[in-house]
């Protein structure tokens, strides 16, 4: 696992102004994801198939996913600490979010 040090950021009005931009841009994408969705439910109540625009066109596609439901696997078959231990990633990730001030 790998460890983190304190590291000192040093926020120029470069950097002032990119993590501004940034958060406008994620605050404009959030809104535009959810009228995007808005519309795609809309176009799947349509029906599987073709349907055209003038500029683009959609294609809706019915299909058919199989999930393993691991947590009922789990309570049935109850494995150890150790079993799940050994079986077990770790990843060290990085993430950001945006807040308006």
């Amino acid at each position: 696992m790998q460890t983190t040090t304190n590291q000192t950021i040093v926020l120029t009005p470069d950097l002032f102004a990119l993590i501004d931009h940034a958060g406008a841009l994620d605050s404009e994408i959030k809104a535009l994801t959810k009228q995007l969705d808005a519309i795609k439910t809309t176009i799947k109540a349509q029906g599987a198939g073709d349907h055209a625009g003038l500029v683009f066109n959609a294609k809706v596609i019915d299909s058919e996913r199989e999930t393993v439901d691991y947590k009922a696997i789990c309570e049935k078959l109850q494995p150890s600490r150790q079993l799940i231990t050994a079986h077990t990633s770790h990843a060290v990730i990085q993430s950001i979010r945006f807040a308006k001030v």
